[in-house]
């Protein structure tokens, strides 16, 4: 009897499986069952490899097309996501010296208003398809630094 393990993949869409064999595309879930058995769909064991999924967005419509992926990943795999917009540092040079308060505070709530948005598509496309979604606001002019540390925080298994 052979005991080797086959490894199948679940496709949410068949239209989703690539004609190319180009299987780096696959989605994260897999089942296992014993090439030698022949026992029904029913039998066989889902193994989720990711739980939780860090949605970063810096509101482009590439950005969007990425979130619903995402979201539609994170479906499939019954996982949550935590959504995060990393904003820029605020910076006033001291040669700026003509530069009123106010138009900083200004500078600093178009930015704040604008991350809220981008993390509005987020929570939105996450309510549409039933899954939790918590969202971050980071600050930093290195936004790689920003998600990972944030997908390290929240202990984020996938970005």
């Amino acid at each position: 009897m052979d005991n080797s393990l086959k490894l199948m993949e679940i496709w949410l869409n068949t239209s989703d499986v690539p004609e190319t064999g180009d299987y780096r595309t696959l989605p994260a879930i897999y089942l296992f069952e014993p090439a030698s058995s022949r026992r029904s769909p029913a039998h066989l064991t889902e193994v989720a490899m990711f739980r939780h999924i860090l949605l970063p967005t810096d509101g482009s419509v590439l950005s969007q097309v990425a979130i619903r992926k995402g979201v539609h990943l994170a479906k499939s795999l019954k996982a949550r996501i935590t959504g995060i917009s990393v904003m820029p540092e605020p910076k006033f040079y001291l040669y700026q010296t003509d530069i009123i308060a106010q138009v900083k505070e200004e500078t600093v709530r178009q930015h704040q208003v604008q991350a809220s948005r981008n993390l509005a598509f987020i929570e939105k496309a996450a309510n549409e398809a039933g899954i939790p979604c918590e969202t971050l606001c980071e600050r930093s002019d290195h936004p790689y630094e920003a998600i990972i540390g944030a997908a390290e925080k929240k202990a984020c298994d996938l970005i």
